[in-house]
């Protein structure tokens, strides 16, 4: 969790506006998610830094910074939000989200996840889900790719 402190934004910040109204930042780097990066002693999310200056503090811990336009390369203040891990997921669930090609990269593949206990989940990025349920990535493309028929813990992998 970083800790808050007022003026951290950078100064030259250079963004267009896109037809959603997302300030997509074209003078600053993006990482292999799309999300725009900074280094201020540190290495740090610009749509997290926005945020917690809109918010006057810091993320709440266990809390994201999220995007309402589902745009990762936005970084207007009026499209992020502060929601648990929880709601973001659901989010991310319900809208299917996660193939915005804004980036230039190539679309990923979605997936689909059952737990142990039965339950689904639909996700396109196979580090995030690995860190979010405490499984192993290189598990999760091996049984995605047909290597394994059953890992992590009792999960099960598809393309959709």
């Amino acid at each position: 969790m970083s800790k808050y402190k007022k003026g951290r934004i950078p100064k030259n910040i250079e963004y267009i506006i896109d037809s959603n109204n997302c300030f997509i930042c074209t003078s600053h780097t993006k990482n292999k998610q799309g999300y725009i990066k900074i280094n201020r002693q540190g290495h740090y999310l610009m749509h997290r830094l926005i945020l917690e200056e809109k918010l006057g503090r810091s993320i709440k811990e266990d809390y994201c910074a999220c995007h309402l336009c589902d745009n990762p390369s936005c970084i207007n203040p009026n499209h992020l939000e502060e929601h648990t891990k929880e709601w973001n997921n659901k989010d991310r669930t319900n809208k299917k989200r996660g193939i915005y090609l804004g980036n230039g990269g190539p679309p990923k593949r979605n997936f689909k996840a059952i737990s142990p206990e039965g339950i689904i989940y639909y996700s396109n990025n196979q580090h995030e889900f690995a860190r979010e349920h405490n499984l192993n990535r290189n598990n999760i493309l091996s049984c995605l790719n047909g290597r394994l028929k059953s890992c992590n813990k009792g999960w099960r992998f598809n393309y959709e």
